[in-house]
Parts: C-alpha cells; sequence; structure tokens
C-alpha cells in the first residue's frame, strides 16, 4: 500500500513539476514568497503555515526561489490528490475486491488532480495547493475514525485534532472538513450513550491541547513578526489590529457586498453558473457514477457517507454564496463527487462478475484520467510563462532612484515585492498598496507604516497629519519621488486629493507632482513601452489565460487588462493636458492589446475612423487619438459582452464602467 502511495505521489508530481513556472505567477504568488522570503505578514487572515516551510524551501539549493516555492507548493497538491485516492480505496473496500477498489482510488485521484482549476492551483505556487491537502488529509483521518475501536480512540482523535489545527493554520476554509470531524467525534459519544466505556472528557482534553499548538502559531506569528519585517500587513500589534487582522475584516465588506443574503435575485445565476463550472471540471460521463456511489456507499455504511455529504454541502453552500466567478473553492466539493462517482463505478463495475470488475474499473479508471489529462494539459502547462515575473522587472527598470512606488495590487505591486525581497532587485524602491491612501481601512498595512518611518525628516508632520489622503501630501512634501500605478485609482486621485494638480506619468508609473513640465515626455512615454511590455499578452498564449469564455483565472485575466487599462490611461491623461501626439501612441497600444484580448468579430460596431475626426476640424495628431479612445471603447465593451455571456456580472460592470469614464472628455 505504501509503494502505491509514494508511486502514485511521483507520478502526479512528476506531472506538475514539468507544468510549474520557472517564475512567480500574477495573483497572491508573488505576495506569499516575498513575505516567506522575509517571514513577514501575509495580506490578512495571514498564512504563517505557508511562510516558515516556504522559507526552508527557498534554503533548497535547486533552481531560483520562485521556481522552489512553486515547486514545493505543487508537492503539497499532489499529496493532497493521493490523499483522496487513499479515501476512494478506504470506502470502496468496504464492498469491493482490492484491485477495484485500486482502479477506483485512482478514478477519484486523478480525476482531480488533473481537472482545470485543480491543476492549475497545483502548478501557480499560490496558496490553495496547501488547503486541499490540509482538506482531504483531515477527511482522512475523519473516515479512520469511523472504524477505529475504542482501545485506540485517544491516539485516533489526537490525531484527527492536531491536523485540523494545521489546517485552519494553511487557510481558514478546511473547515469545510469539519462536518467530517464533528461525526467522527459523535460516534465515542454514542457508543458513551450504549454502555461502552469510552473516556470521553480525557479524549477531549488531549484534543483541545493538540487542536490549540499549530492554532496558536496563527495568533502569535503575526505580534511578533510585526514590525520586524519589510512586508508588515496591518501592523497587527495591538490586540484590535491583531482581531480585524486574523478576522479578515478587510474583506468582509466586498464578500457581504456580493453575497445572496444581500442580492437573493442572484441565487438562480448562481446555480446555473455553479453546473456550468462543474461541467468544466468534471466530465458529465464520470458524474454518471455519483448516484450509485451514493446507494452503494449508504449500503456499505451510512455514516461515512453522510459525513461526506454533509462537507460537500458546507462547501458549496459557502461557495455559491459569495462567488461569481471563483472556481477553486468549491474544489472539497469536486473532490467529494469524485469519491461518490468512483464508488459508484466500482459498485457498476462488480454486477457482472465479481472476480473481473477489476478490468471494468481500470479502463474506466485510465479513460477517466486521460481525459483530464488530455483536455487540460494545454491549458496548465504554464512552465514558458514569464509574464509576472517581466512586468515586476521592466517595472523595476522604469522606477526612478529612491521612488515610493503605489500599486495597484495583485497586478503589479506584487511582482514587483517578489523581485525586491527574494532577488534583491531596487532595495532604494519603497513599495506598498496604494489602497493604503485611498481606502482609510487600509491605513498602516501593507508596510506604510514601516515607510512613514522611513521619510525621516517629514516622519513628525505625518504623525500629526494621521492616515488617509493628507498622509501623501506630506509625502509629495519631501524629496521623493512619488509613483502611482497607471491604472486601479488613477480616477479618484483628483478627488479625494485636490491638492494634486498633475499627474506627469514615467514608466508604467505616474509622477505626482505640483507642476508639469513637457520635456523629456517622449522619453517617458518609451518608458512605458517597456514596462508593460507587448510580450505578456504573448506568454500569455502558452499559459491558456486567453481562453477568456473559461472564468477559471480571473486574476491572471485582471492583470492583462492592466496592459490597455494603464495605455489608455495614459492616453487620457495626457489628452487632459494637451500631449496629443503622446496620446495617439498611447491609444493605438491600448488599442492593439484590448484586440489581442477581445478580437472583434464581424458583427461588431467599426469604431469611428481618424478620417472621420479630421472631417470635424481636428489636427492630425488629436483626430488619431480621438479614433484610438473610441477603439479602446468598444474594445471595453466587447469584453464586457464576453464577462456577461459567462453569467459574471460583476467583471461586466467594471469593464462598461472603465469604457464610460474613458469616454468622457
Amino acid at each position: 500500500m505504501m509503494f502505491a502511495v509514494a508511486g502514485s505521489w511521483l507520478a502526479l508530481f512528476g506531472m506538475y513539476l514539468v507544468c510549474v513556472p520557472g517564475a512567480f505567477y500574477f495573483e497572491d504568488s508573488a505576495e506569499l514568497l516575498a513575505c516567506a522570503a522575509t517571514l513577514g505578514n501575509t495580506h490578512p487572515p495571514g498564512y504563517p503555515a505557508l511562510a516558515l516551510p516556504g522559507r526552508l524551501l527557498l534554503l533548497v539549493p535547486a533552481g531560483g526561489p520562485s521556481f522552489r516555492w512553486n515547486v514545493g507548493l505543487a508537492a503539497a497538491a499532489a499529496a493532497a490528490a493521493v490523499a483522496v485516492g487513499v479515501i476512494a480505496y478506504r470506502l470502496v473496500r468496504r464492498f469491493a475486491t482490492p484491485g477495484v477498489a485500486a482502479a477506483a482510488a485512482l478514478v477519484a485521484a486523478g480525476s482531480w488532480a488533473f481537472s482545470d482549476a485543480f491543476w492549475w492551483e497545483a502548478v501557480i505556487g499560490d496558496k490553495y495547493g496547501a488547503w486541499y491537502i490540509a482538506f482531504s488529509l483531515v477527511v482522512l483521518l475523519s473516515v479512520d475514525a469511523l472504524e477505529a475501536t475504542p482501545a485506540y480512540f485517544g491516539p485516533v482523535f489526537a490525531r484527527i485534532a492536531l491536523v485540523s489545527g494545521i489546517a485552519l493554520v494553511f487557510h481558514q476554509y478546511s473547515v469545510f472538513a469539519f462536518p467530517a470531524v464533528a461525526v467522527a467525534f459523535a460516534r465515542p459519544a454514542v457508543m458513551r450513550a450504549f454502555g461502552v466505556r469510552v473516556p470521553l472528557l480525557r479524549i477531549a482534553t488531549v484534543c483541545a491541547c493538540f487542536l490549540l499548538m499549530p492554532l496558536s502559531l496563527k495568533v502569535l506569528y503575526p505580534p511578533m513578526r510585526s514590525g520586524w519585517t519589510a512586508l508588515d500587513w496591518g501592523a497587527p500589534r495591538t490586540a484590535g489590529r491583531l482581531s480585524d487582522y486574523l478576522g479578515g475584516k478587510l474583506y468582509r465588506g466586498v464578500f457581504a457586498s456580493t453575497s445572496i443574503a444581500i442580492n437573493p435575485p442572484v441565487l438562480g445565476r448562481r446555480a446555473g453558473m455553479s453546473f456550468r463550472l462543474l461541467s468544466e471540471e468534471i466530465p458529465w460521463p464520470l458524474l454518471a457514477g455519483v448516484p450509485f456511489g451514493v446507494f452503494a456507499l449508504a449500503r456499505a455504511g451510512r455514516v461515512p457517507a453522510f459525513a461526506l455529504a454533509a462537507c460537500a454541502a458546507a462547501d458549496a453552500a459557502w461557495a455559491i454564496n459569495f462567488s461569481e466567478k471563483i472556481v477553486r473553492w468549491y474544489e472539497p466539493a469536486y473532490a467529494v463527487l469524485l469519491l461518490f462517482s468512483a464508488a459508484g463505478f466500482a459498485w457498476l463495475a462488480g454486477i457482472p462478475s465479481r472476480l473481473k470488475g477489476w478490468r471494468w474499473m481500470s479502463v474506466i479508471a485510465l479513460a477517466a484520467v486521460a481525459f483530464q489529462v488530455r483536455r487540460g494539459i494545454s491549458r496548465n502547462d504554464l512552465s514558458r510563462f514569464y509574464a509576472a515575473h517581466d512586468l515586476g522587472r521592466n517595472l523595476a527598470v522604469s522606477l526612478p532612484p529612491r521612488s515610493v512606488y503605489l500599486g495597484a495590487g495583485d497586478f503589479d505591486l506584487f511582482p514587483l515585492w517578489g523581485l525586491m525581497w527574494t532577488e534583491g532587485e531596487r532595495p532604494d524602491v519603497t513599495a506598498f498598496g496604494m489602497g493604503n491612501f485611498v481606502d482609510p481601512r487600509l491605513a498602516g498595512g501593507g508596510g506604510q507604516e514601516a515607510l512613514m518611518s522611513s521619510l525621516g525628516t517629514v516622519t513628525g508632520k505625518i504623525a500629526r497629519l494621521g492616515s488617509g489622503p493628507e498622509n501623501l501630501r506630506a509625502i509629495l512634501d519631501s524629496d521623493y519621488p512619488v509613483m502611482v500605478a497607471a491604472a486601479g485609482y488613477d480616477r479618484q486621485l483628483h478627488a479625494i486629493m485636490p491638492f494634486l494638480k498633475v499627474i506627469r506619468y514615467r514608466g508604467i508609473a505616474g509622477r505626482l507632482s505640483r507642476e508639469w513640465d513637457a520635456a523629456g515626455s517622449a522619453a517617458d512615454s518609451a518608458r512605458a513601452v517597456r514596462a508593460y511590455t507587448f510580450r505578456g499578452l504573448l506568454y500569455a498564449r502558452s499559459g491558456a489565460v486567453f481562453d477568456l469564455v473559461r472564468l477559471r483565472d480571473e486574476v491572471a485575466r485582471g492583470a492583462l487588462l492592466h496592459y490597455p487599462a494603464c495605455f489608455a490611461s495614459y492616453g487620457a491623461f495626457a489628452l487632459r493636458f494637451g500631449m496629443t501626439g503622446e496620446a495617439a501612441r498611447a491609444f493605438v497600444l491600448a488599442g492593439r492589446q484590448m484586440d489581442a484580448l477581445a478580437p472583434r468579430g464581424p458583427a461588431d460596431a467599426v469604431p469611428p475612423s481618424a478620417a472621420y475626426y479630421r472631417g470635424l476640424g481636428m489636427a492630425d495628431a488629436l483626430a488619431t487619438a480621438e479614433a484610438g479612445r473610441a477603439a479602446v471603447v468598444m474594445g471595453y465593451h466587447r469584453l464586457a459582452d464576453v464577462f456577461e455571456g459567462r453569467e459574471v456580472p460583476y467583471l461586466a460592470e467594471q469593464l462598461r464602467g472603465n469604457a464610460v469614464a474613458l469616454a468622457q472628455r
């Protein structure tokens, strides 16, 4: 059994190893990597169980730091799939031969491991690979506990408590495994009620200790590292700030605003989209075995079947309540469905002849895995994907010496952090989120306080002003070049910071200044082209991010949308300041990238040409700029149509809002 488990893990890990990118990816990959390198505090609610082992991974002398990080999380994801296979084997072995059970394990593990979203999460170096193994191990131990004898209750439930604590430190979503834990812990109580001698108090005490040991890391690590690390989200040194940090208060408003409780009419749309996401992850023929699996497992033992169904229901209810676009949150439910499916096919294969059932199951298992691999390999081979790394490097090169960079978030800031803190690039630059100044709820997070203390002569003035936009005014009064991301917060800046008279763009960022000087604008524009390189879109083709119809990786798509958005913003501000030549060039670049993301179809409207605007009496440069602006506006609407067809109105509304804002003169 151990050799089969080890061999399965090596096979999955080898497949993932071929697909992992050699550098960090867009989403949270670069930020988590940078926090591991600095032993910092990640974004709320914090992931110390990733930072600490991640720091050890970075010491391995193989490849670059990003590659080591990606490989470590790929290994965890492979172990998660193998754990699901072990669960399938244990369940099917109740009513089938070992050969049939082994084939059923291959169906469950292989189909989940090579499903689209799971495979993607396994190779991009994000936190979800660790979450999946935490969930799988907790469920596996809980299923084992349902067969343990009273003599072994102590060590069995101590292991469950310990792994449950570790799982919660990895990711709070591990709570979706707790229905199985509750069912497992209910068994000793029921046995005690029927007269079996079970030391419930001693078991509960031992389990509480084993649960609290790893959980203490989640509580103690943030304040212990706060103030001592370069990356310190929220600076959770006080009890109040620590509570907000661990509770993820930063994101509560966003989640609540998209919940079904606040928006009851979206329930039907969410349910329809959930079925579409399910069909993209698991082929319908494979799901045909689910009802038979429910019957077979209920017949062999109702309690394990109920525990698994409860886990799937808890996960699906949470995901459908808050998500219009994130398929990864459904993955635990998908794993349970595949367990039922594998059990169902195992039961059906045993009907003709139990002696030959393993042959039928072997054919089903190989066909299911081969289908998933064939469908997913072109989308999940990210070995040639370096767009995030290139974006971060181009941004680092474009920033002036000793500058302060206010980033827009996952799209640009995290890649810059990854380069700064793992590859030693631009140690003179201070970078954190623009949201720290735009949104008062973020004040004090993401390194803002460290920046304030580093500004020397203006520190006292900043302390008197407090948090928010006035802090930025104080920084502007200093000698530090302040750069702001070209997209994300640009239209808010003038509204909330009226003391800013002009935004002068340099590179992919805008220099905040009191006066505007047109000298050198051509050189600045050239730096912008270098920073937001078109190569990112070409890399995206190899990473299958261009498949906009399949809404799997919304953050990577957002990063790609960031390319044309930055040039569009640059063009709009250039027009505002009379730089018509620069505006024309920026809109041409934005339009070219927009066409790459959302090609024009035969039924799409054709934007007015430069000749049309020249007919209105505009000069050549201004006419070209206005024609380019109109083309980009239509490109935003085409992208919005794509996401509306995907039943994701949240992104569609954002894109149409961009179009409306850009069309304003």
